[in-house]
Parts: C-alpha cells; sequence; structure tokens
C-alpha cells in the first residue's frame, strides 16, 4: 500500500510544480491574471531607434508589426553624442546631401514621438522572447497609428505574427502602399 501512496503523490506534484514553474516565470503574479490592454497617457522619454521608444519609467516598447533598419554606431553618435578623435577632440562629420534610410527613420520616429504623451495597445502577446513590451503606438488626438505610418512612409518592413494581428490587415495595406509608391525601403 505504501508503494501505492508514493505513486500518487509523484502524480499529485507535476500539477503543482507546474503551476509553482508558471507564476515563477511571470514577472508578477498581476502580470499573469491582470495583463493591461492599453497605456492611455504614456509619455515617451526618448526614441531607442525607429521601432523601440522608451517610456517615463524606463519601460521599452517595440513596436508591433515593423521592422526598420537599424542605425550604425557611427550614425547613432552623429544623431546624439559627437564623435570624438583619440585627444578627445570633436571630429566633424562629412557632409553630405543624402542621408541614409536608417538616419531618416529615426529622426521620422524621433520626431514624431520624443517627449509626447501617446496611447498604446497590447495584443494576445504583450512580450517578445526579448522580454520587450510589444505593443501598437497612436499619437494626437486624430490617434495617427504610429506602426501603420512609419510602413506608408516606407520607414519599415512589415513584420507579421500569426499571435499578434489586431491591425495585420491595416498594416499590410500600408506597406503595400508603400511597395507600390518605391517609398523608403521599396525605392529603386
Amino acid at each position: 500500500m505504501s508503494n501505492f501512496l508514493q505513486k500518487f503523490k509523484g502524480i499529485l506534484l507535476i500539477p503543482i510544480l507546474l503551476n509553482v514553474i508558471t507564476i515563477a516565470c511571470a514577472q508578477s503574479v498581476s502580470e499573469l491574471f491582470f495583463q493591461d490592454v492599453q497605456y492611455d497617457q504614456a509619455y515617451v522619454e526618448t526614441v531607442r531607434s525607429a521601432d523601440r521608444i522608451r517610456l517615463r519609467g524606463g519601460e521599452i516598447i517595440k513596436l508591433i508589426g515593423v521592422k526598420t533598419p537599424k542605425l550604425s554606431t557611427k550614425q547613432k553618435q552623429q544623431t546624439g553624442d559627437k564623435e570624438r578623435d583619440q585627444y578627445g577632440f570633436v571630429i566633424k562629420p562629412e557632409n553630405s546631401p543624402v542621408k541614409p534610410l536608417e538616419e531618416l527613420a529615426f529622426n521620422y520616429t524621433k520626431e514624431l514621438l520624443e517627449g509626447k504623451t501617446v496611447r498604446i495597445e497590447f495584443d494576445n502577446l504583450k512580450k517578445d522572447e526579448n522580454s520587450e513590451t510589444l505593443g501598437y503606438v497612436f499619437i494626437g488626438e486624430e490617434n495617427l497609428f504610429v506602426n501603420e505610418e512609419l510602413l506608408r512612409q516606407g520607414f519599415a518592413y512589415l513584420q507579421t505574427d500569426p499571435v499578434n494581428s489586431k491591425y495585420t490587415d491595416q498594416l499590410k495595406a500600408a506597406y503595400k502602399e508603400a511597395r507600390d509608391e518605391f517609398r523608403g525601403v521599396h525605392g529603386e
């Protein structure tokens, strides 16, 4: 009889252990059960890249459905801190009338969002595999859909995910419009 009880205890422990692991992996119990559907008044402290923003409080939001070209280290230095030589003197950047698309996308997003209050909506999956918060960003009283606008202007590639598909049709239409008009990343 004691052999039966030991096997029975083992069977009962499995669901308990699975629940403990699930709760431990969640950042908090409230996040596990009560995920926010949106942030109504989120202040954008900085734009980290054309598809990532940092909110007041430090949370990073990755825009759902868009993948933008990344700035090189040299381009980041030119948009922020100045590049310096080995002696600490500022190196003047070359004056070129042509700006790389990555820089244009970054500057467009920065102009649009930095220092502004936005509304952020979430979809089924709130965090990605890198623990970044995923969101749809809207700005102003006219509710400009920033994710869609980046695609429409040709500053991003479409990156769909079957889990987060709330606005997939709108994002696809904006991407197609930019592609048909040869805007940005689709230019000849």
